[in-house]
């Protein structure tokens, strides 16, 4: 087997999510586990306590439904929290601070940096221009864009409870859309 060419510090491994999820899961439901393997089993046996943990560990807003998940013949077949009601903009949007929320650089060396309070207000002035063009919850709109790094035009249509289709110009040599 080849030697890693990289190791994380003791630090980064003690700041990392995984590290914060190991924590909440021995602090809140009193299990510990000494690998990841042993956490990735622990996940397979017991899909939705995982599961269940997850959404509390992420702080989901929205209801969960009363329904963890829907065992399916496959992976792609099993649904999760079929009942739950969420807005993934509201989720999205939760802070408003200057820290970056978006780092775009293109090939061509375009980039655009946001910060969370950039987004956020981009995210306010498109909602309403949905609004006011009277997009209601469940509408559907096409957008045919380049890959920017338009987020906010996403999270914008979110809000109100519209759908975004992206029409993706790359496929369309390879399949029809």
């Amino acid at each position: 087997m080849k030697k890693p060419i990289w190791h994380p510090s003791g630090l980064r491994i003690a700041q990392a999510n995984l590290s914060t999820y190991l924590d909440y899961l021995k602090d809140s439901y009193e299990l510990e586990f000494n690998d990841y393997q042993a956490l990735h089993q622990w996940s397979i046996d017991h899909r939705e306590l995982f599961w269940s943990s997850v959404w509390d560990f992420c702080e989901v807003l929205g209801d969960r439904g009363t329904r963890t998940l829907i065992e399916g013949s496959s992976m792609i077949d099993t649904r999760f929290f079929p009942d739950a009601k969420l807005n993934f903009a509201e989720n999205l949007l939760r802070r408003h601070d200057s820290d970056e929320a978006i780092i775009f650089w293109a090939q061509n060396k375009l980039h655009r940096r946001l910060s969370w309070r950039e987004l956020y207000d981009e995210v306010s002035r498109l909602q309403q221009a949905f609004r006011d063009l009277g997009l209601k919850p469940g509408d559907r709109v096409a957008a045919y864009m380049a890959n920017t790094g338009n987020s906010d035009c996403h999270a914008g249509l979110h809000q109100p409870g519209g759908h975004l289709v992206f029409l993706l110009p790359r496929l369309w040599r390879t399949r029809r859309c």
